[in-house]
C-alpha cells in the first residue's frame, strides 16, 4: 500500500512538473519584441516589379530590411535609402499569424505565417490566402545589440 502511495505522489509530482515546465518557454509576443535583420528574401512566381497584387491585395515586395517590433505593439520597417514606415503589430492563431497594420491613410496591411520563430531566427511567409501562400519567404536573424568595448 505504501508503494502504490508513493508512485501516485511520484506521478503526480511528475505531471505537475511537466505542465509547469511547457509553460515556461516564451510566448511568440514576447520572443517577436526587439530587432531583426532580414537575411534571405525567396520569391516564388514573383513578377519583377516593386510591388504585385493578388485578389485585391497588394504583396510588398521586403529586401535587406531591418523589422523592429516593440513591446507595445508598434513596429518600424527601416528600408535602404528610404524613410522607415511605421504601424502597429500583432498575432493571432496560436502565435502563428502576424499582422503588420500600417500607419497612414493609404496603407496597405499585410499578414504572414510564421514558420519558424525563436530567439535567433524568424522565418515569414507571405500568407493572403491558400493559392498563394509561400510565394515570398523571408529569413530574418536577430540583430544582438552591439557591446562597447571597455
Amino acid at each position: 500500500m505504501q508503494m502504490m502511495l508513493q508512485g501516485r505522489i511520484v506521478s503526480t509530482f511528475l505531471m505537475f512538473s511537466l505542465v509547469i515546465l511547457s509553460g515556461c518557454g516564451d510566448h511568440p509576443e514576447q520572443t517577436i519584441v526587439g530587432e531583426w535583420v532580414e537575411i534571405k528574401a525567396v520569391y516564388e512566381n514573383y513578377t519583377d516589379i516593386e510591388d504585385d497584387e493578388y485578389d485585391h491585395r497588394k504583396v510588398t515586395r521586403h529586401e535587406t530590411e531591418q523589422w523592429i517590433f516593440e513591446p507595445d505593439n508598434s513596429f518600424t520597417i527601416k528600408r535602404p535609402h528610404q524613410e522607415p514606415v511605421t504601424g502597429k503589430w500583432r498575432m493571432s492563431g496560436r502565435g502563428h499569424i502576424l499582422k503588420l497594420l500600417y500607419d497612414g491613410e493609404n496603407s496597405n496591411d499585410e499578414v504572414y505565417d510564421i514558420k519558424e520563430l525563436n530567439n535567433k531566427e524568424m522565418i515569414i511567409n507571405v500568407d493572403i490566402d491558400m493559392e498563394i501562400r509561400g510565394i515570398a519567404n523571408f529569413t530574418f536573424r536577430r540583430k544582438v545589440p552591439s557591446v562597447p568595448e571597455t
